[in-house]
């Protein structure tokens, strides 16, 4: 795959821009509590541009990748929210004892919503991040 700007010599936004730090963990918290889904779909867009062009990986490694991940992601955020209800009951609380706190499971979002599939994930390249993806 190669990226190319549609008027710009290079992409606005790189494979660069992913990377671990903890300025990017701080970053993504942010990004689940303020609950921007659009920051979210740029960052997990541009995490699969890396596994593709930074890592290598095939389109169907990478669509492997994203279902795997949402599977993981259900499962994890399940697991989280139970914890929560349990530690709640166990002191006597009820999830809607506190004000918001259903609000926060129900806004989070699988972070590759839109994203699913090779046709959806360079319409995006193209349309949000101004990149034309040939394979």
């Amino acid at each position: 795959m190669n990226l190319q700007a549609q008027s710009d010599p290079q992409c606005p936004e790189t494979i660069e821009t992913y990377s671990h730090s903890e300025s990017n963990q701080e970053h993504a918290i942010n990004l689940l509590l303020g609950n921007d889904a659009e920051v979210q779909k740029k960052e997990s867009a541009l995490f699969l541009l890396h596994l593709k062009e930074g890592k290598g990986l095939s389109q169907s490694a990478v669509n492997e990748v994203v279902i795997a991940s949402q599977k993981l992601f259900k499962h994890t955020m399940g697991r989280v929210k139970a914890g929560v209800k349990d530690c709640l009951s166990k002191n006597g609380l009820l999830s809607s004892d506190i004000v918001g706190l259903d609000n926060i499971f129900e806004n989070v979002h699988d972070p590759f919503t839109g994203l699913t599939s090779t046709f959806l994930q360079e319409k995006y390249y193209r349309e949000e991040l101004k990149c034309i993806v040939s394979m």
